[in-house]
């Protein structure tokens, strides 16, 4: 296999993490942050945050083990690439990190509400705006940098 065509893989997998991550997105918004799963909490039917927080944790080897795999293309294969697939590599790597870092709040963010319900931790409601808010934040930049990769995917797909 060419470097280009590792590249390619590398897309692939991102893609496929980042179908990953909103697959536990969505999971975690149904069961705890939308007026449905109020209500299902209010009369003790809801789903506990130790359940969501698991479904957080499934995303920890699936973004360790591909940041190895980046870090070994980019040590490996980097050079051999031109400069518009190197540039283009550099804005994977960017967008995966954002998308890993959001992943990382994702998991922190249930990881404090697993706490509170344990009441290991006390958060006043504030509190749990700014994480939200943070997490908002860091959706909003890796999907920018997303409509960036899409924009200037035709060096490595045409």
């Amino acid at each position: 296999m060419n470097d280009k065509d590792k590249l390619k893989e590398l897309v692939f997998d991102v893609n496929d993490f980042l179908s990953k991550y909103i697959e536990v997105h969505n999971i975690i918004y149904k069961e705890s942050e939308s007026f449905i799963s109020t209500i299902k909490n209010f009369f003790g039917k809801g789903v506990s945050f130790e359940i969501l927080l698991e479904y957080a944790k499934t995303l920890i080897p699936e973004y360790e083990s591909l940041d190895l795999k980046m870090l070994s293309f980019k040590s490996n294969s980097f050079s051999n690439l031109s400069k518009d697939q190197k540039d283009y590599f550099n804005l994977l790597f960017d967008y995966f990190h954002a998308l890993r870092q959001t992943a990382i709040c994702l998991f922190e963010k249930e990881a404090y509400m697993y706490n509170q319900s344990q009441l290991k931790t006390k958060m006043s409601y504030l509190e749990i705006k700014v994480k939200s808010k943070k997490y908002d934040v860091l959706i909003e930049n890796y999907l920018a940098l997303g409509r960036i990769l899409n924009d200037n995917s035709k060096s490595i797909f045409h």
